[in-house]
């Protein structure tokens, strides 16, 4: 063990820092303690320093509270161990134990001297440990937390609770859609019968929603979801799609009215729309949403019926699938077939009078019949003279024995006059004796 460096006055301990003389000794001030290291040769001495005392420090053993205080602020001596450790109240250093730390309290000199002790402080210009500019006390001086709704603010990033932001009066509030938990520092969502003062409260927490007599509720074309988190947009084929008059569905869905089972249906003529939100009116046959009876058909689509079993709108027995443009929109009607449209079966030609589909398949009057010079879409009997004219003589002989084709015109043979109304050609008769044709 090296010898003591003997001394008069201070000045014979100069050369170690942080030293004094007592007691014809050079010892460290308060607050120090002597670190003897290697030997110098040059000058044939040890060399030797004083170096702040550490907490938790056994020996040399500390000589009072003052010596702790010189070290360490805020430190004392525990004269059973004779080492130095925090107040009552302080948070000691927890990498160097050089540091004891109480927010507000003048024990530091750097930042690390407070963060060391109590994460997310800092060393402010006064010497004490001061919470970061978000977060702010926990009550107890020795922790941070995040900043409390109502604490100051500058910035929204000031504010770290999830759902605040830095108000109008530099206080830190929930957004808009939350409020404050009184039994913890969180903003909440607001839900189905949170309490509130204007409709975007509400709104913006969840969609569908209004504030209605200070509390949020959903809006009549809305349902609340089964947990109460917010609200679902009623769809028409919806079990909650009830009513009990007309104004209970033209206010939740466009174009629809209280059916008679209590529950909204869209217009006749009209059919769900893709979201199931409102009724557009009927322009295809090939709309997928089933029809509820004829008129639901023939209200949009001129014509046509409600077909079963499919319960799907179809053009009927005779006439045929076709498209208009009105108003810059196309849509489907059911055109009655005319004579040459196309058809695989009689039916096909139903409802064109007295005519049949022929054997190259397109629709063509029966035998006898045909169509009226003046125009017409249905087949007519041919008669002698009658409107129904002929191209060729065969056109009258098949259906009027006796008969030829004069000037577009069935004509009876020579020596034939025309009888039953003009269908039949029957020979005429000679009166004897007065060479009378009758």
């Amino acid at each position: 063990m090296t010898a003591p460096v003997q001394c008069s006055t201070n000045d014979d301990c100069s050369e170690i820092a942080k030293s004094e003389c007592v007691d014809v000794t050079c010892n460290c001030v308060s607050g120090y303690v002597i670190v003897v290291g290697d030997y110098d040769v040059t000058t044939e001495k040890w060399r030797r320093g004083c170096r702040r005392r550490k907490l938790f420090e056994v020996a040399p053993a500390c000589r009072g509270d003052a010596d702790c205080e010189a070290a360490v602020l805020g430190s004392y001596c525990d004269g059973v161990r004779g080492w130095c450790l925090c107040r009552a109240g302080f948070v000691a250093g927890r990498s160097l134990n050089a540091s004891c730390a109480r927010l507000s309290a003048s024990t530091c000199s750097t930042d690390f001297d407070c963060s060391d002790a109590i994460p997310d402080t800092r060393c402010d210009a006064t010497g004490s440990c001061q919470c970061d500019v978000r977060m702010a006390d926990d009550g107890t001086g020795t922790a941070c937390a995040r900043r409390p709704i109502g604490g100051f603010c500058r910035a929204d990033a000031d504010c770290t609770v999830p759902g605040s932001h830095c108000g109008s009066d530099a206080r830190c509030e929930c957004t808009s859609g939350f409020y404050a938990d009184t039994a913890s520092p969180a903003c909440v969502r607001r839900r189905v019968g949170s309490t509130c003062r204007a409709t975007l409260d509400c709104s913006d927490a969840f969609t569908g929603s209004d504030c209605v007599r200070g509390a949020c509720a959903c809006r009549p074309e809305f349902r609340t979801i089964q947990d109460g988190s917010g609200c679902q947009r009623r769809r028409i084929d919806d079990d909650d799609a009830v009513c009990s008059n007309h104004s209970d569905c033209a206010t939740t869905f466009v174009n629809s009215v209280c059916g008679g089972d209590l529950r909204c249906w869209c217009l006749s003529g009209y059919r769900p729309n893709v979201e199931r939100i409102g009724c557009v009116k009927r322009r295809r046959l090939s709309d997928p949403a089933p029809c509820r009876d004829e008129a639901d058909c023939s209200d949009a689509i001129p014509n046509s019926g409600c077909e079963l079993p499919t319960r799907r709108c179809a053009c009927p027995a005779g006439f045929r699938a076709d498209r208009t443009t009105s108003g810059g929109e196309s849509r489907d009607l059911c055109r009655r077939r005319i004579v040459g449209d196309r058809c695989s079966a009689d039916v096909d030609c139903s409802a064109i009078l007295s005519a049949a589909c022929d054997t190259i398949g397109v629709c063509a009057c029966v035998t006898g019949y045909g169509i009226p010079t003046s125009g017409g879409d249905d087949c007519y009997r041919r008669r002698v003279g009658g409107e129904v004219g002929c191209e060729t003589d065969r056109d009258c002989w098949e259906s009027i024995q006796f008969s030829f084709c004069h000037d577009v015109r069935c004509s009876c043979l020579l020596g034939y006059m025309d009888v039953d109304n003009g269908t039949t050609c029957a020979r005429r008769k000679t009166i004897i004796g007065l060479g009378l044709f009758v």
